[in-house]
C-alpha cells in the first residue's frame, strides 16, 4: 500500500471494562474485555494531528489483550469495515465519529471518538470574475470562482488547475480572444468544474440563495475560443450551458484557431432541443489539428457538431456512464457541410456508437473540393444518416468519383435516411421511427451519376 503522507491521531482508552455475568474457571482471573483503542495513519509509523481528505489511512488497532474475537469499524461516513486494522478513505471533509466495536467470548465494549477531515490545505472562497484577464493568470482550487457578471474575456493565458470550479451566473459565459488561451488541467480524481451559480452540489451555495434554486438546462451561456489557438481541456465537466436560444446550444464553441484539443471532459444538461443549429461541442469551424478525444456526451439536445475538416474517432461516447439509458433528445455527430471553407485533403471518422448526420439547416449538398485530393475514410460499422432540408433532401457530391469515400462498401458501413432508427436508433430525436422513401438525394459523382451500392438505403436516386 502506498501511503499518501504523514498524518494521524490517537484514540486511545486505557481502561478495562470487567464483566462479573461472564468468569472463568473459580481458580483463575474474572473474565476481561478489554475496552477498544485505535488510531489512525497514512505513514507507517508515528503520529499527527490532521487527517487529509481524500487520503488511504490505515486505523491501528492497539486494543490490549490481543486481537482475538472479532471487530467491527463504523466510520461515521456509512462505511463500515470487520477488518482488524482496515484501510479507509474520507471523500468529504467534515467530522466524523468513529466507532470500534470489539466481541469476544465474554462480551462486547466500543470506544470512540470524533476525526476531523480536513481539505488539502486550504478552505475554499469565492472569487467574483469580472474583469478581463489580461496577464498569465492560475486559478486554482481553493477558490470558487463566480462569473457573476459580464466578463470581456481571455487577453493573457488563464491555467485552471485540478479540482478548480468555476460558476456562472445567468446568461454569462467566457470569451478566449486571440491573443489569449485556456489550459484546464484537471484530472480523473479532480475534475475541472463548469457549471451554473445555481448548482450547489458543487461547491455549496455559491449565489446565496440556500436552496431556494437548482440549476436547469441554459442557466449560463457558454464557453467560446473565437480566434484563439493552443487551448486545453483535460478532464472537465461543463454543465447546464446553453442559454441563447433552443435552436443555438452550445457549451463549448472551439472556434477555428488551431491545435485546440477537448480531452476527457463530459457535456451535460446543455439547453437545446430538436431544431437546432450547433450542438452542446461545437467544431463546426475547426481545422483539422483540433481535436476531441475521450469525452462524454449525455442529456443535451445535441452533442456534438463538427465540419468538414474534423477527425472524429471511436473514443468518445454518447451516453451517461452512470445510466446507459441516458443519452442525448438528437443522438448523433452532426456535420456542418457550409461553414467550413478550407477543407482537409484526408479526414477521417471511425466512432460508431452514434451515426454522422449530413444535412438538416446546413444546404443541401456536400460538394468533396474536386482536384484536391479530397477523401474521407470512415471506419468498419459507421452509418451516415442524410437530413432533409428541402424536398428532395440532401446529397453527397462525390466529383472525383468513389475514391473520395474510402472504405463505403466496409463491414457494417450505411447510409440511410435521417429517420431510420434501425441503424443507430433514434438520431432525429421524434421517438420511433423507420427510413423514409426518398427522404434524402443520394451519392452522385460528375454525370450525374448515382450510386446505387446496395448500403445506401431510403434515397430517391
Amino acid at each position: 500500500m502506498k501511503h499518501l503522507t504523514y498524518i494521524s491521531f490517537i484514540l486511545a482508552f486505557t481502561s478495562i471494562l470487567i464483566f462479573n455475568s461472564c468468569q472463568k474457571a473459580a481458580t483463575e482471573e474474572p473474565c476481561n474485555v478489554y475496552a477498544p483503542a485505535f488510531y489512525v495513519s497514512v505513514h507507517p509509523s508515528g503520529h499527527a494531528d490532521t487527517v487529509l481528505v481524500n487520503a488511504s489511512m490505515l486505523f491501528h488497532n492497539i486494543t490490549g489483550g490481543g486481537n482475538g474475537g472479532t471487530w467491527l469499524w463504523d466510520f461515521g461516513d456509512g462505511a463500515t469495515s470487520t477488518a482488524f486494522e482496515p484501510y479507509h478513505t474520507y471523500t468529504n471533509v467534515g467530522t466524523y465519529t468513529v466507532k470500534l466495536t470489539g466481541t469476544n467470548a465474554c462480551g462486547t465494549a466500543s470506544a470512540s471518538n470524533n476525526c476531523v477531515v480536513k481539505g488539502t490545505g486550504c478552505v475554499k472562497e469565492i472569487v467574483i470574475v469580472g474583469a478581463s484577464i489580461n496577464t498569465a493568470t492560475t486559478w486554482d482550487s481553493c477558490h470558487i470562482y463566480y462569473v457573476a457578471t459580464t466578463f470581456p474575456g481571455l487577453f493573457a493565458t488563464l491555467t485552471i488547475e485540478a479540482g478548480t470550479i468555476v460558476k456562472f451566473g445567468p446568461q454569462h459565459g467566457m470569451l478566449v480572444n486571440s491573443g489569449g488561451r485556456l489550459v484546464v488541467n484537471g484530472t480523473v480524481a479532480a475534475p475541472v468544474i463548469f457549471t451554473s451559480s445555481k448548482d450547489d452540489s458543487y461547491g455549496g451555495d455559491t449565489n446565496g440563495d440556500s436552496t431556494a434554486t437548482a440549476p436547469a438546462k441554459g442557466d449560463w451561456q457558454f464557453i467560446t475560443f473565437g480566434l484563439s489557438s493552443d487551448n486545453s481541456l483535460n478532464y472537465c465537466k461543463i454543465l447546464y450551458a446553453g442559454y441563447a436560444s433552443a435552436t443555438y446550444e452550445q457549451a463549448l464553441v472551439v472556434g477555428d484557431g488551431a491545435n485546440n484539443s477537448i480531452k476527457n471532459c463530459v457535456f451535460a444538461h446543455t439547453a437545446g432541443g430538436t431544431d437546432s443549429k450547433f450542438a452542446a461541442l461545437n467544431m463546426a469551424w475547426c481545422p483539422i489539428s483540433s481535436v476531441a478525444q475521450g469525452n462524454t456526451f449525455f442529456d443535451n439536445g445535441h452533442p456534438v457538431i463538427i465540419g468538414t475538416s474534423t477527425n472524429f474517432d471511436n473514443s468518445n461516447i454518447f451516453h451517461n456512464p452512470a445510466n446507459t439509458a441516458e443519452t442525448n433528445l438528437c443522438n448523433g455527430i452532426f456535420v456542418d457541410c457550409v461553414h467550413n471553407q478550407d477543407q482537409a485533403t484526408l479526414m477521417t471518422w471511425s466512432a460508431t456508437e452514434v451515426a454522422f448526420v449530413l444535412g438538416g439547416w446546413t444546404g443541401n449538398m456536400w460538394y468533396m473540393d474536386p482536384g484536391l485530393g479530397k477523401k474521407l475514410v470512415l471506419g468498419d460499422n459507421v452509418v451516415i444518416k442524410f437530413a432533409a432540408y428541402t424536398i428532395p433532401g440532401f446529397a453527397l457530391y462525390l466529383p472525383d468519383g468513389d475514391m473520395q469515400l474510402q472504405n463505403f462498401d466496409g463491414p457494417g458501413v450505411v447510409f440511410t435516411s435521417y429517420t431510420d432508427d434501425d441503424y443507430k436508433g433514434d438520431t432525429n430525436g421524434d421517438g420511433p421511427s423507420s427510413g423514409t422513401p426518398g427522404y434524402w438525394e443520394g451519392i452522385e459523382t460528375t454525370g450525374p451519376i448515382w450510386y446505387s451500392w446496395p448500403n445506401i438505403l431510403y434515397a430517391a436516386h
